[in-house]
């Protein structure tokens, strides 16, 4: 209760001490975080996303000043002078070292600036490039939803275990392609000719891709088992497929359970944090929790 005190007082003194400019700027800050603004900013984000899949789909159907592009054009300049207002108000918001720091701030700054450069220079060549882009903004619903957040979270904390495990994967893959070559480039020269394209069929392979049966079959008219085939197969899947693929998936669910998305969000210390499971996940308790075993 003390510190409660402590910290009502400290933020009455503070809103004492405040200019009007900052007053306003607490104020407009409040109106963008409520609930009712964010809901309208997700529903702009959706609806643009989803006329971004529309122009996609009937591009080959839009003649040049058609009734339909010129509505979708008409939509597209609404839009994006919507989502600049929306960013001026953020910017003033949280202006200005919070709005800096923000990365989802600064990602939605670039995806703005591309789309009024894309309407700017509508009639260059290759301007269709910098529209692409627009369709990223609706990345932004991951910082809207707490449990899309605590994915992404868990991505990226998984990317450094992961790249480990697929590299590992990696070499064996380049291993087989090096076998491959020595052995099959000339039964078989449109998959095992060069060093690239023994890689690409095994990547195929890899993604349960067909294997060249007309040219390396497993076995021969007469039935006879191609034990050299057979084998080069069975070694593939079996270090491949069935195990480095799989360990890495292991390793990219394994992070996905002992991520900071999960842990205390009253705790300060992330990197602690970091290693509480969620009971959702696992039956070990919480730290501050110990289980009381039977006596």
């Amino acid at each position: 209760q003390s510190e409660l005190r402590e910290r009502s007082q400290t933020l009455k003194r503070e809103s004492e001490t405040r200019t009007p400019i900052e007053a306003f700027q607490a104020k407009v800050r409040d109106i963008y975080n409520s609930k009712i603004c964010q809901r309208i900013i997700i529903l702009l984000i959706s609806f643009n996303f989803f006329i971004n899949a529309v122009q996609a789909q009937i591009q080959d159907e839009l003649v040049e000043n058609s009734r339909a592009k010129n509505l979708l054009n008409l939509v597209d300049l609404c839009l994006t002078v919507l989502f600049a207002i929306e960013l001026l108000f953020n910017l003033f918001a949280n202006w200005f070292w919070p709005f800096i720091h923000d990365g989802w701030a600064m990602f939605d700054t670039f995806v703005v600036v591309v789309s009024i450069a894309a309407l700017a220079v509508d009639e260059v060549p290759g301007v269709s490039i910098l529209r692409i882009l627009r369709a990223f903004k609706i990345i932004r619903l991951v910082k809207r939803f707490r449990k899309l957040n605590r994915i992404i979270r868990a991505i990226l904390v998984s990317i450094v275990p992961v790249f480990n495990a697929f590299l590992i994967g990696l070499l064996w893959v380049m291993i087989f392609a090096i076998i491959g070559v020595s052995i099959y480039r000339e039964r078989s020269p449109d998959n095992f000719a060069t060093f690239a394209r023994s890689m690409f069929t095994l990547f195929m392979l890899s993604s349960l891709g067909n294997w060249p049966m007309d040219e390396l079959p497993g076995f021969d008219e007469e039935g006879n088992m191609n034990e050299e085939v057979t084998l080069f197969l069975l070694l593939f899947v079996v270090i491949i497929i069935w195990t480095l693929l799989q360990v890495i998936t292991a390793v990219l669910m394994d992070n996905f359970i002992v991520i900071p998305g999960f842990c205390n969000t009253h705790l300060k210390d992330s990197f602690s944090a970091s290693v509480y499971i969620n009971p959702v996940f696992s039956n070990r308790p919480p730290p501050s929790q110990p289980r009381l075993g039977r006596r």
